[in-house]
């Protein structure tokens, strides 16, 4: 009997009623099929509570988003902290018309603004959260105003004091990279080795530092420093800086034209390693404005929503959040909005 393709699982998987045959599908070796189950709004609640612990983020994303998992779930998948597959997790859950009020007060207090956005306009947010949520809020915006206006003043002071101009920017940033690798698999047919060429798609994580040099490149600077998320694709930049290793996430192979290789027995790289892509979902970790005195302004993210300002040999001070440092930034490169 003929082996059962991934494609014919997935497509019975996405379409089936039968509890007994979900939740042999939910123990499928290939993630895709899983993640049909943990979508499908005939799953028992049984099904959902094991997907849930799925190492495939994708897999807990569907759980996340699934009508039928229950509150015990959501509340665990509320607190998905892998990387930043976790925001997208939580961010189901903060969609998920089903989840409870104590959570959902819970996710409007993430870290991430999409998140709390979420958790914000989900209907079972209750009228007095979110009253008690903007009370905290409009405090919160007093002090950004007032600790904004200090670190202003302090810095043009010193810019004044220093009479010197702009050189270079650089924004620090973790990105998911697609790299391409060429080279030769080894593949069985018909009982015999027989070598492909081909390629592997590698999806890492890493860390890149994207520089512009002030101030022609202020304007595409702050474009990039506002956005919540990126492609290289869709930004300028003068140059960039590649720095720490690369921590691979997932592989895709393929033959020269282009058709998947689903299984293979070895592959011989051939040597180079080309960066295809690469983007982020993560705001800046740091940034640095550099003037023609080699002296230093630098924001540092210290964990969450704060960061860090330092002024040339000064000591660090803390500065409200990333919307103050933006702030901050576009008075030192004279982009005020």
């Amino acid at each position: 009997m003929a082996k059962e393709s991934t494609k014919s699982r997935e497509e019975r998987a996405k379409s089936s009623t039968s509890p007994e045959e979900l939740e042999k599908f939910a123990q499928d070796k290939e993630m895709s099929v899983r993640q049909e189950v943990a979508d499908n709004a005939n799953t028992p609640v049984s099904v959902l509570e094991k997907l849930a612990e799925d190492q495939h983020w994708d897999v807990r994303f569907f759980v996340a988003k699934n009508p039928n998992t229950p509150d015990s779930v959501l509340e665990k998948l509320a607190e998905d902290q892998e990387d930043w597959e976790g925001i997208y997790v939580r961010q189901e859950v903060a969609e998920n018309p089903n989840t409870p009020v104590s959570v959902l007060e819970k996710l409007a207090g993430d870290e991430n603004e999409d998140v709390r956005k979420a958790a914000e306009e989900n209907q079972n947010m209750s009228a007095s959260a979110l009253e008690k949520k903007t009370v905290v809020d409009d405090k919160a915006k007093a002090l950004l105003v007032e600790s904004l206006k200090k670190t202003a003043e302090k810095i043009n002071k010193w810019i004044s004091d220093s009479e010197t101009t702009l050189a270079l920017g650089a924004a620090a940033y973790t990105v998911w990279e697609k790299e391409r690798e060429n080279g030769t698999f080894t593949v069985k047919k018909n009982g015999k080795s027989e070598e492909i060429e081909g390629y592997i798609m590698w999806g890492n994580k890493s860390s890149v530092i994207l520089k512009w040099w002030l101030p022609d490149s202020a304007s595409a600077a702050i474009e990039t420093l506002e956005k919540d998320e990126w492609s290289d694709r869709e930004i300028e930049y003068d140059d960039n800086e590649w720095s720490g290793s690369s921590e691979g996430k997932s592989s895709v192979a393929f033959d020269a034209n282009d058709n998947t290789i689903e299984n293979y027995g070895d592959f011989e790289g051939g040597g180079d390693i080309q960066v295809v892509d690469f983007g982020s979902i993560y705001g800046p970790s740091s940034l640095t404005i550099t003037y023609e005195n080699d002296q230093e302004v630098v924001f540092e993210s210290s964990g969450g929503d704060s960061w860090t300002v330092k002024i040339a040999d000064g000591q660090p001070e803390k500065i409200a959040d990333y919307q103050a440092v933006l702030e901050v930034t576009r008075i030192l490169l004279n982009c005020q909005q």
